[in-house]
């Protein structure tokens, strides 16, 4: 576990409660009067074909807690920055479907994830889609309009559901979401399922230069986590300054896997968040 060796140093040095933190989750509801859907079913051949909703105000931005290129904090920025240059390093695929996690709740994966959705789609040559799988804690509903419940909950239960009817822009340029779904759908084996699988399949084909983000539960609190990272290519595992143990750490490395285990991300660390 050569990946996570100095971010376990650093836990075990500092083993201790961080005040104070920057990963909060809360964000006001943004309503999307323009908002319309991915206009046609065919993969576009250009990113400049994408639709785009209203892209957000800086404010907005600065209040749901995503970063952007004028916000006063660049060393969030820049860290950020980093992160999706390490990201894009490291992965060889054309559409690579990255899962963030965590060893345990309230990690501020959830941040993580929407944040290096958002850098990758900073880059006007690429795009991103965040897909919340988080289906206990959804955070991502207010990136679009929120009147609209449809998510990946309906996709995978009806049949008649299509990709394109769960694929939404959001304010941020390049940037598409898939939510959780209604709150109130009955919890079943969704991600057992095939239309899962065909799923990331088909989202693989719409743009070429697509990072695909899997904001997942904690892989140590639910068993959907653990059966997700099975059909993703790649976890990045969001630690927690201070608040996990080296024993713990390594005990979800090794559920996760060497082969699937991209890197690790230190939260609420000074120098945060970076990947090894």
């Amino acid at each position: 576990m050569s990946k996570i060796q100095d971010a376990l140093d650093k836990i075990k040095a500092n083993n201790e409660n961080i005040n104070g933190t920057i990963l909060d989750q809360g964000r006001d509801n943004f309503s999307r009067n323009n908002y319309n859907k991915t206009p046609s079913t065919s993969p576009a051949s250009s990113i400049s074909e994408m639709h785009q909703a209203d892209e957000f105000t800086d404010e907005h931005k600065a209040r749901a807690r995503i970063i952007s290129s004028t916000m006063s904090d660049r060393k969030v920025f820049n860290a950020f920055r980093e992160l999706r240059t390490t990201v894009m390093e490291q992965t060889n695929k054309t559409s690579p479907v990255i899962m963030v996690t965590a060893c345990n709740s309230d990690s501020g994966s959830s941040f993580v994830a929407l944040n290096l959705a958002a850098s990758i789609a900073m880059d006007e040559t690429k795009t991103s889609l965040l897909i919340d799988c988080n289906f206990s804690n959804p955070n991502h509903s207010d990136l679009t309009d929120s009147t609209n419940k449809i998510g990946l909950k309906e996709y995978l239960q009806d049949a008649e559901c299509q990709v394109e009817d769960i694929i939404f822009p959001t304010g941020i340029p390049r940037m598409r979401l898939i939510k959780s779904g209604d709150a109130n759908m009955p919890m079943a084996e969704f991600f057992t399922s095939v239309r899962l699988h065909n799923l990331f399949d088909d989202i693989r084909k719409r743009y070429e230069r697509r990072y695909i983000i899997v904001d997942a539960p904690a892989i140590d609190e639910n068993a959907d986590a653990r059966i997700l990272a099975q059909v993703c290519d790649h976890v990045i595992l969001v630690v927690p300054y201070g608040k996990n143990s080296e024993k713990q750490v390594l005990a979800t490395a090794r559920t996760i896997g060497k082969e699937k285990l991209l890197g690790t991300v230190l939260n609420n660390e000074p120098q945060l968040p970076w990947l090894r």
